[in-house]
């Protein structure tokens, strides 16, 4: 049965939970509400009353609160002193269903955003109508993902209880590299990395590289291109799989032999086809991306590169390039988490601070600084010098739990195209990002 609009509150369940709380002030915490909870002005009010009186420790019941609402002038908003008398009519109750009251403001809270997107509608405005719709999804699911409180000998109990095999332990998947791994761990769901690199290093290259590792593992991944056409895509693809230059795909110019090749090649991706999923998405606004990335998900991603993020266009105005992007990232990110889903974001470095063969840093983002906050890992690339098969270095500059600055290196293999991790080099120097390469010969091609 359907809930009536007049229906999203129950004023009798409101007026118990303030007179139990009046009358027995240790249910103020245990009852875990906010002043949202409360559907009318006249109980919110009462209950941010309650909650300042318990603050300030001098005591909580009906003298004290009558003073505190005529010192803020809202006595008679809320019904003066006979309604806060009626209050303490009713009989302490330590188990009310508060729960109740919670729905209701998620409901509440809920139709706004609907009406929002109809408001939208009816103005025919299409992108405001599907950016209303992608923050009434996030009001619900907020509502269903509500933290819980706890103590800190509960929290670590909860921890020791996953180490031990006693609870089960959060899913995770292996990021595709061997010494990825080694540095991250396996990745927990719904976190985010960014990579990060100057044009022309790699950054898509070992994004679809770490994605292939991924799915040949049986972890569900998803490419979402946003830069490249389809046959830049597949050719890419095409070329990584079988070591066919993907500028002679590109062409057109592949012989009988090649040929038979790359049809070996389609029966490896025929044999990890469950588990990869490829998205083409040129110029498509975040609204665009996350819909993609919601597609990818049903079709089993469990972690999604979006290729790159600045390429996404805004559904909204912006008074700068910065904020746009900060707000485009955050939007992505946040849905990530919604998915459950590793997201890799491809990020370009700003050209005029990081020069090819240095290190990025994660101040380096081009337009994009706050993405810096909203991702759990940053993973920066470089060259060390011009050409295709240069090999490229990889650092962690950014990890929540810990391996900021591990460096290792990655070669292209010149016969497959593959990226290579090379084993040891988590040991090496890497070569100074301000020495002087120009000995060393550019232009190869793959």
């Amino acid at each position: 049965m359907g809930v009536k609009s007049a229906d999203l509150w129950d004023l009798e369940l409101e007026r118990h939970v303030l007179g139990s709380c009046l009358m027995r002030p240790e249910y103020l915490l245990r009852y875990e509400l906010v002043q949202d909870d409360f559907a009318i002005p006249a109980h919110q009010t009462i209950w941010s009353a309650l909650l300042f009186l318990h603050a300030e420790g001098d005591g909580v019941d009906t003298v004290r609160l009558r003073a505190r609402l005529v010192d803020t002038d809202r006595l008679g908003g809320v019904g003066g002193d006979e309604y806060i008398l009626g209050l303490t009519d009713t009989v302490p109750i330590p188990n009310l269903p508060i729960e109740r009251l919670q729905q209701f403001r998620r409901l509440r809270a809920l139709k706004d955003a609907v009406h929002q997107v109809q408001q939208h509608c009816d103005a025919a405005d299409l992108d405001r109508a599907v950016n209303a719709l992608g923050d009434a999804h996030t009001t619900a699911l907020q509502g269903v993902r509500r933290g819980r409180t706890m103590s800190a000998i509960e929290l670590c109990e909860d921890l020791l209880g996953e180490l031990s095999g006693e609870l089960p332990s959060p899913p995770r998947i292996h990021p595709g590299f061997e010494l990825l791994e080694q540095k991250l761990g396996c990745l927990p769901l719904g976190c985010s990395i960014a990579v990060l690199a100057n044009t022309n290093v790699g950054k898509s290259s070992f994004v679809l590289e770490l994605l292939l590792r991924a799915a040949s593992r049986g972890v569900g991944a998803g490419y979402l291109s946003v830069e490249d056409q389809k046959p830049v895509v597949r050719a890419r693809l095409a070329s990584m799989v079988t070591g066919i230059s993907s500028r002679k795909i590109m062409q057109g110019r592949v012989d009988p032999i090649e040929l038979e090749i790359l049809a070996r090649g389609l029966g490896y991706l025929e044999e990890i086809k469950q588990f990869l999923s490829v998205s083409i998405l040129q110029g498509g606004t975040e609204s665009d991306v996350c819909a993609a990335m919601t597609e990818l998900a049903s079709r089993g991603a469990q972690i999604i590169g979006v290729d790159y993020l600045q390429k996404v266009s805004s559904s909204r105005s912006y008074a700068s390039k910065a904020h746009e992007i900060a707000s485009i990232a955050s939007r992505i990110t946040s849905h990530a988490q919604r998915l459950g889903v590793v997201c890799v974001l491809v990020s370009q470095c700003t050209r005029d601070k990081t020069k090819l063969n240095e290190c990025p840093s994660k101040h380096d983002m081009k337009e994009s600084g706050d993405l810096e906050n909203m991702v759990d890992a940053i993973i920066g690339l470089w060259r060390e010098y011009e050409d295709d098969f240069a090999p490229i270095w990889a650092r962690l500059l950014k990890v929540k739990w810990g391996g900021v600055g591990a460096s290792w290196r990655l070669e292209r293999h010149r016969k497959t195209g593959r990226l290579d991790e090379v084993l040891g080099s988590e040991n090496e120097q890497p070569p100074d990002a301000k020495g002087d390469w120009s000995h060393r010969r550019s232009g190869r091609v793959a």
